[in-house]
């Protein structure tokens, strides 16, 4: 029954030549955004390694990008978001892969100056277990995480004289007292204000001002001869 059959299957124009087209790598990013931005929508800035075709479309080249990430309003704490072939390009004129986000919403306290509204990205291994991702990060993560804590900036005053900031969690929006003489690095648990019920902790960070003038100056120059600092 398979009389007649001779040579390769397809015939002679039934060959593949040139590199066989393979999809990029899709990139993974953590994603510090700030609080008022997941709440309002707007756009944080990210800065990433990838590889980008060539132009005569042979081959490809590494390339930092900068891309400009729209942040939906409402965005929670933990969630993904997906950009479309801002990944790695493909090899043999394969297709990009996809940028994909995993967001940290770092809470800002009210009232404090200078919070940062871009955030960076820090690539992580496609490969990485799930304690790598959502809301933990290490110390490359662009300072918006430590752990499992997220972290809260206060001012030198509040952090000196104590008050009352708001903090976005996965359970929604909560305020909570900062006692006075509180230490930059102070971690508190709020009970059942996490993911699915759990608690949810936050670290409290001071964030001091960008200059002084002189009677600033003068005034924590006399504060520290009122208050010395003690040995150790």
């Amino acid at each position: 029954g398979r009389a007649g059959s001779s040579g390769p299957v397809g015939g002679v124009g039934g060959a593949r030549s040139g590199p066989v087209p393979r999809p990029g790598r899709d990139i993974h990013l953590r994603v510090d955004v700030p609080a008022s931005i997941a709440e309002a929508g707007g756009t944080v800035t990210l800065r990433y390694p990838r590889l980008r075709r060539t132009e005569d479309g042979r081959g490809s080249t590494r390339y930092d990008e900068i891309h400009d990430l729209r942040v939906p309003p409402g965005t929670r704490h933990g969630s993904t978001l997906r950009v479309p072939r801002m990944g790695d390009a493909g090899s043999g004129g394969g297709p990009y892969g996809d940028l994909v986000c995993d967001i940290t919403v770092v809470a800002v306290a009210a009232g404090s100056a200078g919070a940062e509204q871009r955030a960076r990205g820090v690539r992580r291994d496609r490969d990485a277990g799930p304690a790598d991702r959502g809301g933990r990060a290490d110390a490359g993560a662009g300072g918006s995480a430590t752990g499992d804590a997220e972290i809260v900036v206060i001012s030198v005053v509040e952090a000196l004289l104590g008050g009352r900031v708001r903090v976005e969690t996965p359970a929604g929006p909560v305020h909570i007292t900062v006692p006075p003489c509180t230490d930059g690095g102070t971690r508190l648990r709020l009970r059942g204000r996490g993911v699915g019920g759990a608690d949810h902790y936050v670290e409290l960070r001071i964030k001091t001002p960008a200059r002084l003038d002189a009677e600033s100056r003068a005034l924590i120059e006399r504060f520290a001869e009122l208050n010395p600092e003690e040995p150790g």
